[in-house]
Parts: C-alpha cells; structure tokens; sequence
C-alpha cells in the first residue's frame, strides 16, 4: 500500500511537473536601449535619452533548440560587400545622396579588406536636417544578445552586427523585433560639397559593429524611475526594464549585462586590473524583480523602488564602480586591452567633460582641444572623439595619420580591438568556436503575446514571437514550486 501511494504521489507530481514544463516557452532575450552615441566636430557626446534598457523576447520556433545550426559553419564565406544598406534622402538632392552611399561603400570594402565578415550588416542611413549643431552624424545603439564564450568564465552582451558573425549552438532569428542591425542618422551638412563624410561613416560603423558602452553612469546616486538617491558619483550595470505601453506601465526587471566591449577595460597603469571583475557583474545576476512602475507613478510605485536602491545599496561591487568613476574622469587612466596583450587608452578626460569610453584615446599630450589635430591625433584617428578634420580629404589624413600597415582609416589596433570582440580578422587561422546562446523560461498565463510575425499566419511553429514582461507569470511560476514540495515529501 505505502509503495502505491507513493506510486500515486510520483505521478501525480510528474504531472504537474510536465504541465508546468508545457506552460514554459524557452525564449532568446533581446536588450533595446533608448541610446544614441553623437559624433562631433569639436568633441565627442554621449547623449542619453533614457540609460535604462529595454528588453523583448521571442519564442524559438519548434524543431530549432538543438546542436548548434552547422549550416554557419557550411556557409563561413567572407563576404565581399558586408554591408547591406538602404537610405533616406528626401532632404538633400541626388548628388548629395550618391556622395553618403559612396562613402558607405568605401566603408563596406574597408571592412571586407580587414575582417572575414559572413553574414551582411543591414545598415539604414537616414539624412536630416534637424540635427544638433556641430554634430555630424549618430548612430542609434544596436540589438544586444547575451552568449557565452566557452573560454571565458561570464555570460556578456554581444552587438547584433557581431552575433550575426558568430557560430552560436541554436539558431537566432535576427530580425524578429528589429529591421535593420543599425540605424543612423547623418547630418546633411556634410553632404556639402566642401565636407567629406567618408571617415565619419566608418566611425559609425565601428560603433554598430561594438565601440559601445553599456553600463551606466551614475551622478550623486540618481537612478533613473525617480529611485532615491545613493549620493554616490559610480558606475553600475544599466537597469532593465519591460515596458506596457497600452497599459500605461513599466517594469524594472533587473540590471543589464556587461558587454563584450567593457569587459576588456583594463587600468592602464596595471594592465592586469580588470575593472569590471566577479564583484562588479554581480548586479547583472539580479533578475526578475518585477517592480512595477505606472504613469502617473502611483504611491505605492515610490515605496517599491526602494528596492532598487536595497540591491545597489548592499551591490558587492559598489567600491569598484566608484573606483571606475574616478578612473574614467582622470587622463589616461583607462584602457582597452586587446588579446594580443595590447592596452589602447580610451577616450576618457576631456578638458573637465565627463568620459566618452565608447572611443579610443590619443596617446598622444594631454593638452588636447587646441586644434592642433597632429599634435593629439595618432593612428586610431577614425575612432577617435570628434573629427576637426571634417573638411580634409580621407587620403590627407590617412597620408598624415596612419601607419604603412593600415587598412584605409582602419589601424591595425583598431582591428586588434575588433578581433578581441570576436570579428575574424583577415588571414587569420579559422575558427570553430562556438558561443551558448543564453535562454530562459517564460510562462505563458494566457495574456497577450505579442506576435513577432504575420497575425494572418496559422503556422505558429514557423514564426517567431516578441513576449512582453506582462506575459511572465507567477501563477505557473508556483506549479513548478509545488512540483519541488511534493518531491521533498516523497523524499
């Protein structure tokens, strides 16, 4: 009798268990962010609309969650022309508009010439004219996916451009949430006769292809959703955040990864000094918060973000994001350090302005901003913060600047730095790595999903779908808590 009962019990629980395992959809995070990265003539800016992320979900299809996809590695083709491109050029005439998608070609072959690139990197280019004084162009921050190199011992966030590149174990169905890789915006101004665009495009193309930093910097403790102030100047992983925009509310959901960028960010006097160490990715372990956040906030939204403040207050790597704060606003303090052991400054202190880390610095004086280009420029020029030069011919800074092994206005560090990322460099030996796709669970409660495909589409198994916060649930979340109680009563 007792051997029955617990026969009845073992069914019973595997039941619940498998009824809990059919209402869990395995999902492939995606991280938008209300982002852009501006480039100047005088100065590079970091200009932030919102430095929270965004993330949206979608299902993986049926028949698509096992081994990694060996048609990547069947179809490892360098591409020729990488970058596959469209452009909106209502403001500006025809000559104008061929001159942008000459420069954009120019760019596509350059990176041809340097990285073995596989998969195109569909690129929208959209010419404006309401475009802040001084600014020649910027460039929308990207997708990001979260993958796991199997050398490295963390999970970081990789840009679009490169996870395309990349032969992952599953399938990703890139463009479920997003139409293009990149987005960005080029002032008309130097599709002037007098201007030459060219440089500027590769530099914003290096920006979608991964000089992006992700984590958030933090003034006198402000956190954004109105959280109460820490009163600390430090860095932190950004927050993550779900948005309902029918039903008018937010969701903080945890903190952002670090990405593949900053992880390399090292103390230039101590190149072994990894500022983003264990204690420091720690917060982006935080997940499913779930604080909810109306507009108009309602009272008990306040008291709720105090939680918030809980997580950052007790966070184990707050003394090396305020560590990193007051490295990032010093010259030359911090830098990129590539695979081959190279540490490259990057463009933090300028002239009291807070740092622009998603840059490369000169090595060059510290006296920088008095117009003398070749006294602070060195060979990383096109990636470096701003362009005084915007009116000098690409071959006249290429013939000033760089060095007999460059590609175009790609120095061989800047290629280094794109190879660290994880791009093929030219020539080098191939490579069968392949990165973990990180997945979680959602558990469908029957509220609305938002589809990622055609609403007219009966195959469901063939498509992909975004999965708002909304459609996370904590009452299939407590089958698979039950499903645990009743094994510990067996046991």
């Amino acid at each position: 009798m007792k051997f029955h009962s617990f026969s009845n019990n073992l069914l019973l629980c595997l039941g619940i268990c498998n009824l809990y395992k059919c209402l869990a959809k395995e999902v492939i995070r995606e991280y938008h962010f209300n982002k852009i990265l501006v480039n100047t003539f005088d100065g590079c800016h970091e200009e932030i609309t919102n430095h929270n992320s965004t993330f949206k979900s979608y299902l993986l299809p049926a028949g698509k969650k096992i081994k990694h996809n060996k048609r990547q590695i069947a179809n490892r083709v360098p591409l020729e022309d990488p970058i596959e491109s469209s452009f909106i050029c209502d403001e500006v005439d025809e000559n104008q508009c061929n001159k942008l998608k000459e420069a954009v070609n120019r760019a596509s072959k350059m990176l041809a010439e340097a990285l073995d690139l596989y998969r195109p990197i569909i690129a929208k280019f959209e010419v404006r004219s309401d475009v802040r004084e001084g600014t020649g162009a910027f460039t929308n921050i990207p997708t990001y996916y979260s993958l796991k190199d199997p050398e490295e011992q963390f999970i970081y966030t990789y840009p679009i451009a490169l996870t395309k590149q990349l032969i992952t174990d599953r399938e990703i169905q890139f463009n479920t949430n997003v139409e293009f890789d990149t987005h960005i915006v080029v002032n008309k101004l130097i599709l002037q006769d007098t201007f030459y665009p060219a440089p500027i495009i590769v530099h914003e193309m290096l920006h979608s292809m991964g000089f992006i930093t992700n984590t958030a910097m933090i003034k006198n403790g402000n956190l954004e959703f109105e959280v109460p102030k820490y009163g600390n100047d430090y860095y932190m992983p950004g927050i993550l955040k779900s948005e309902d925009q029918e039903n008018g509310y937010k969701v903080i959901d945890g903190f952002f990864p670090i990405s593949i960028y900053e992880k390399n960010f090292v103390e230039m006097e101590n190149p072994n000094h990894y500022f983003f160490n264990e204690p420091f990715k720690s917060l982006s372990d935080v997940k499913d918060l779930g604080i909810v956040v109306h507009e108009p906030m309602y009272y008990d939204d306040r008291r709720n973000l105090y939680k918030v403040t809980e997580f950052v207050e007790k966070w184990t790597g707050m003394s090396e994001g305020e560590e990193f704060y007051k490295k990032a606003h010093e010259f030359h303090k911090v830098g990129f350090k590539t695979k081959s052991g190279i540490v490259i400054p990057v463009c933090t202190n300028i002239n009291g302005e807070d740092p622009s880390l998603f840059h490369l610095g000169s090595r060059n004086d510290e006296d920088l901003g008095d117009g003398t280009m070749k006294k602070e420029y060195d060979e990383n020029y096109v990636i470096y913060c701003g362009d005084r030069e915007v009116q000098s011919p690409p071959e006249e800074k290429i013939k000033k600047y760089a060095k007999p092994d460059h590609v175009g206005d790609l120095s061989q560090e800047i290629i280094d730095v794109l190879s660290t990322l994880g791009y093929h460099r030219k020539n080098d030996p191939p490579s069968d790595k392949v990165y973990q796709v990180i997945t979680e669970l959602l558990h469908v409660d029957g509220k609305k999903v938002i589809d990622g495909g055609d609403e007219d589409d009966d195959d469901d198994d063939s498509k992909t779908k975004s999965a708002a916060i909304s459609s996370f649930s904590l009452n299939f979340s407590l089958l698979g808590t039950l499903c645990i109680i009743v094994l510990s009563t067996l046991l």
